[in-house]
C-alpha cells in the first residue's frame, strides 16, 4: 500500500506547471534556498515559542512558490506533540484531529501539519507511533521523529523496539515484531493493543489468537508489562481486543508460539528499543527520507526514487540549537505553486538552519492549520493539491497548557502582514489573545506605533506607507491592561499586477463613454498573487491622444491621429472623456514599472453634452435602438418622424419579421423602416391616418407617441395590475388630450414614463428626438419589474426638466396616435426616406 501511493503520488508530480509573473523590486531579506528567491516572509507569534512563518517566492526556472513553516523553540508556553485520534485504523482530517486533541485530551491546540506516511486503504502510519509516552504503533523501515517531555525533537534514523514475550509459567520466551499494524499472511505474530480499533484486529483470514489481560504496566518502551493469559483459540477472520487486553495473533495454522501459552499463564512483556532515545519520546511519529544530516544533503541514491519529482512537500528539521521547524510548501496549482523537488526541499531546510531534516508525506496530503491571534480555531493556510483537505494519519501539533483566563496580555495585529502600496493607507485591525493565546475582549485604549526610518505613520487607527520600499513594524500597548504587541506592514513601489476596475469592482478591458461623460476607476494590484491594499491615487495615469480611424475613397483604412487627449483624468483616478465623439485612445495606469493599459473609445453625440436627456440617448445607443443623425451628432431638440419612433420601438422588442412588408399605400417595401411599419400594424400598434396611409414623415405627436408605447407595453414585457383604471387629471392641458389617447397618456403619467413641465402635458407638441429617448427609456427600464402604478396624489404636479418645449396645433391624427422623429439615421445597408 504504501509502495502504490507513493507511485501515484510521483506520476502526479510529473506534471510541471509554470507560472509568469513580473519582476518585482521589493524583495525579502531571507537568503534564496531551494524553492527561490523569498519576495515576502511574514512572521506572527503564536506563543511565546512558536511563530507561524509565510513565505512568497519567486524562481526563475518555474515561478511562483509559498510556503507555510511553524518554528519551535523548547521551553515556552508551546509545546509539540504527536495526533491521531483514539485509534490507529482510519484517517481523519486537520478539524477532525483539532477536535479530537481539544475535546477528547484536553490539548489546546495553536497549530498542527501532517506527519507520516500511512497505508492508503487504512489509514495506519507506516512508521513508529508513540502519543502521551504509550507505544502505539510499531516502526515499518521508516524514520522516527521524537519529542521529549521537556519539548526537546530528535530524529532517529530506523529505530525498533523489540517486544519480547516471557512466559513466567512455562518458562518459554518469543519475540514480536509488529504492534497494531494490518495482519499478513505471513505466518508472522502480530500484536494488538485497544489502540488499533475499537472494533476488532480487522483480519481477514483464519489465523490463532492468544488474550492477555493485562495485570500491570503499559505499553511504554523501555518499560515491562504483566499479562495473564485470558483465552487462546483459532480464529476465522477478526476479534475484538478490548480496553483491558492485548491480543497476540497471527495468521494460519496453530504452531508452537500459539502452544506456548494456556489459559491462566503469567507473561511479562518488555519492549526494548534499537536506540535508546526512543524511550524518551513522550511522542513520536514515522517519517520519510532523512535528507539532512549535520548540515549536510545527505545521498540522493539513498531517497525514494517514488518521492523525487516536483510537488508539495510536508518536513521537519532540527537546527543545531535544538529549534524545530515544520515546513509545508504548496505545489501542482498554476496560480500559486508548482512544488519543489526532494533535493531543492533539502537545500530549502538547510537554509532555514536545519542540521537535520526528514521528508514527510506530500503531494494532496500536505496541510497545515494555524490558529492565528484572534481566533477561536486553527484553520488551514495552505492550499491542499487536492482542492479540499485530505484526510491522513499522525499529525504533528504544539499546543500549549496555559489556561485561558479571558484577559487580554498579547496584542497583535488581525491584518499584520498586509501589503501595501507606496502612499496607501490602511486601516489597522487588532486582535487580544489572553494567558492561553485564546480570543479575548480588546482594550479600548490600543496605542500603535510604527517602527520604522522609512516614514510611516499611524494616525488612529489609519496606517500610511510611505514613499519607499520596506517593512514597517507597528507595536501596539495598551495601557489598561498591559497588553502588549507587534505586526508587519508591507510596503511596495511595484506590484507584479494591475488591474483595472471600476469602484463596483467590476475588471474593464475597455471602456466606451459617451463625449464628456466620467468614469472612477479604482485599480486593482496585487504582489505575486497577494492582493495590495492600494488607493486610486497612487498609482499613476497617463492618457493617450485621440485617434479614429477614417476609410477613403479607395477602400483603404487611414487612422487619423490628433492633437487632443482622449480625455482628462484626475490624480484620483476620475476619467473624463473629450467632448467629441467616435475617437479611441488609451488610459495607462502604473506603478513602478508594472503597468496595464485600458482601451477607451469615445462613441457618443458631441451635442448631448450637458444634455438632460443624455442618460436617456446612451442608453438607447448602447441597446442599438437608435443612432445618431451624423457620426458626433444626435440632434436631441430635433422632432422625430412617425416612422423613425416606430422603427425604434421595433428595435426595442427585438425587431420580429412580420408576414407582409407592404402595409401602408405611402411605405415603400425597401424603405428603412418598412419592416418595423408592417410590423407596428399587425400587432395592433398602429392602423395609420386614413385612407390606407401611414404618414412615416410626418412629425409625431407627443399624444400620439404615448399611445404607440401604450399599446406596446404587453409586447415589451411590461404588464399592468388586473383591474387597473388610470384616471387623468390635474393637468392644465388635460382637455387638449385627444380622447384615443387619454388611456395612454394617463396610464404612462401612473408608470412614470411621462410626467410634462410646468404642469402642463402638451400633447399636441411634436415629440423631440430627446424625448424620445427619454420614453423609450423609462419604458424599458419597467422590464421584468414588478409594476405599482403611481397614485394621482403621486404624479400631479410633474415635472421634467426641459421634457417639454412648446405646444404645437394639433395635427388631426387623432385615430392612431403614432409620431418619429426626423432624420434617424437608417440601420447599414438600408436607404434613407425623407
Amino acid at each position: 500500500m504504501h509502495t502504490l501511493k507513493k507511485r501515484i503520488t510521483a506520476a502526479l508530480c510529473a506534471v510541471t506547471i509554470l507560472t509568469a509573473l513580473a519582476a518585482t523590486t521589493f524583495t525579502a531579506t531571507a537568503a534564496t534556498g531551494g524553492a527561490g528567491n523569498p519576495r515576502f516572509t511574514h512572521t506572527q507569534a503564536l506563543a511565546s515559542n512558536l511563530d507561524y512563518v509565510n513565505t512568497v517566492y519567486w524562481n526563475d526556472d518555474y515561478g511562483r512558490e509559498e510556503s507555510y513553516t511553524l518554528r519551535y523553540t523548547p521551553g515556552g508556553d508551546a509545546f509539540p506533540l504527536v495526533l491521531k485520534d483514539e485509534t490507529v485504523y482510519g484517517r481523519i482530517d486537520i478539524d477532525e484531529a483539532v477536535a479530537y486533541a481539544e475535546n477528547s485530551r484536553g490539548r489546546n491546540v495553536l497549530a498542527l501539519a501532517n506527519a507520516d506516511f500511512f497505508a492508503s486503504g487504512t489509514g495506519i502510519p507506516l512508521g513508529v507511533f508513540i502519543e502521551d509516552g504509550i507505544y502505539k504503533s510499531s516502526n515499518e523501515t521508516e524514520n522516527a521523529i521524537i519529542f521529549r517531555e521537556d519539548g526537546t525533537a530528535a530524529i532517529i534514523e530506523k529505530p525498533t523496539v523489540a517486544m519480547m514475550l516471557f512466559n513466567e509459567t512455562a518458562q518459554t520466551a518469543m519475540s514480536v515484531n509488529h504492534l497494531n499494524k494490518t495482519r499478513y499472511v505471513t505466518g508472522v505474530p502480530y500484536l494488538y493493543s485497544a489502540a488499533f480499533s475499537t472494533v476488532s484486529t480487522r483480519a481477514t483470514t483464519q489465523g490463532w489468537v492468544v488474550r492477555f489481560r493485562i495485570v500491570k504496566g503499559s505499553l511504554a518502551v523501555g518499560g515491562t508489562m504483566t499479562l495473564e493469559v485470558a483465552e487462546t483459540f483459532e480464529e476465522a477472520t477478526a476479534v475484538p481486543i478490548g480496553e483491558e487486553y492485548l491480543v497476540l495473533t497471527a495468521d494460519g495454522a496453530i504452531n508452537d508460539d500459539f502452544m506456548n501459552f494456556n489459559v491462566g499463564d503469567i507473561v511479562t512483556l518488555e519492549l526494548e528499543p534499537s536506540d535508546p532515545r526512543l524511550s524518551e519520546a513522550q511522542f513520536a511519529c514515522g517519517a520519510g527520507d532523512i535528507i539532512l544530516r549535520d548540515g549536510q544533503i545527505t545521498d540522493a541514491e539513498t531517497w525514494d526514487k517514488d518521492l523525487l519529482a516536483r510537488s508539495p512537500k510536508t518536513a521537519l528539521g532540527i537546527t543545531d540549537a535544538g529549534e524545530v521547524i515544520v515546513y509545508a510548501i504548496d505545489g501542482r496549482n498554476a496560480n500559486y505553486g508548482n512544488g519543489v523537488k526532494l533535493a531543492e526541499l533539502a537545500t530549502e531546510l538547510r537554509s532555514l538552519g536545519c542540521a537535520t531534516a526528514v521528508n514527510l508525506d506530500g503531494g494532496g496530503s500536505t496541510i497545515m492549520a494555524v490558529r492565528t491571534p484572534g481566533n477561536a480555531l486553527a484553520a488551514t493556510v495552505n492550499r491542499p493539491s487536492d482542492g479540499s483537505p485530505r484526510k491522513v494519519s499522525t499529525y504533528i501539533a504544539f499546543a500549549t497548557n496555559n489556561v485561558a483566563d479571558a484577559q487580554a496580555r498579547n496584542l497583535s495585529l488581525a491584518n499584520g502582514g498586509a501589503v501595501v502600496l507606496v502612499g496607501s493607507s490602511i486601516e489597522l485591525k487588532y486582535a487580544a489573545t489572553d494567558l492561553a493565546y485564546r480570543p479575548a475582549a480588546l482594550p479600548s485604549d490600543i496605542a500603535a506605533t510604527v517602527v520604522s526610518n522609512k516614514g510611516g505613520s499611524v494616525d488612529d487607527m489609519l496606517y500610511t506607507a510611505p514613499s519607499v520600499a520596506g517593512v514597517d513594524k507597528v507595536t501596539l500597548f495598551s495601557q489598561s491592561t498591559g497588553a502588549v504587541g507587534s505586526g508587519e506592514i508591507f510596503v511596495i513601489t511595484q506590484p507584479t499586477s494591475i488591474t483595472a476596475q471600476d469602484t463596483d469592482g467590476k475588471t474593464l478591458t475597455s471602456l466606451t463613454l459617451a463625449p464628456g461623460q466620467t468614469m472612477a476607476l479604482a485599480p486593482l494590484a496585487t504582489y505575486y498573487r497577494k492582493a495590495v491594499t492600494a488607493q486610486p491615487h497612487t498609482f499613476e495615469y497617463e492618457v493617450s491622444v485621440g485617434m479614429r480611424d477614417v476609410v477613403g475613397d479607395d477602400g483603404i483604412a487611414t487612422t487619423i491621429e490628433y492633437d487632443e487627449a482622449i480625455g482628462y483624468i484626475t490624480e484620483d483616478g476620475v476619467f473624463t472623456a473629450a467632448a467629441f465623439g467616435n475617437r479611441y485612445g488609451e488610459i495607462t495606469i502604473s506603478a513602478g514599472e508594472t503597468a496595464v493599459t485600458l482601451k477607451v473609445t469615445i462613441s457618443g453625440f458631441e451635442d448631448t453634452i450637458g444634455h438632460w436627456g443624455a442618460e436617456y440617448i446612451k442608453d438607447l445607443t448602447d441597446r442599438n435602438i437608435v443612432g445618431g443623425t451624423s457620426a458626433t451628432t444626435f440632434s436631441p431638440e430635433r422632432n422625430i418622424k412617425r416612422g423613425d419612433f416606430v422603427l425604434m420601438l421595433y428595435r426595442a422588442v427585438g425587431q420580429p419579421q412580420p408576414q407582409e412588408l407592404q402595409a401602408f399605400d405611402d411605405v415603400k417595401s425597401d424603405a428603412y423602416y418598412a419592416a418595423a411599419i408592417a410590423w407596428a400594424k399587425e400587432v395592433g400598434v398602429t392602423a395609420g391616418v386614413g385612407d390606407g396611409r401611414f404618414a412615416p414623415d410626418a412629425e409625431l405627436t407627443r399624444e400620439q407617441a404615448f399611445t404607440f408605447v401604450y399599446r406596446a407595453l404587453s409586447l415589451l414585457g411590461i404588464a399592468l395590475p388586473d383591474g387597473y383604471e388610470p384616471v387623468l387629471e390635474g393637468f392644465a392641458d388635460i382637455d387638449a388630450v385627444a380622447g384615443y389617447a387619454q388611456t395612454p397618456t394617463a396610464v404612462l403619467i401612473a408608470l412614470g414614463v411621462v410626467g410634462g413641465a410646468d404642469g402642463r402635458l402638451t400633447p399636441q407638441s411634436q415629440l423631440t428626438r430627446a424625448q424620445m429617448a427619454k420614453i423609450l427609456s423609462v419604458t424599458l427600464g419597467l422590464r421584468g419589474t414588478e409594476i405599482t402604478p403611481l397614485s394621482v396624489e403621486q404624479t400631479i404636479p410633474q415635472t421634467d426638466e426641459a421634457e417639454v418645449t412648446e405646444q404645437a396645433e394639433d395635427t388631426g391624427d387623432e385615430d392612431t396616435g403614432e409620431v418619429e422623429h426626423h432624420g434617424e439615421a437608417p440601420p447599414p445597408g438600408a436607404v434613407a426616406v425623407g
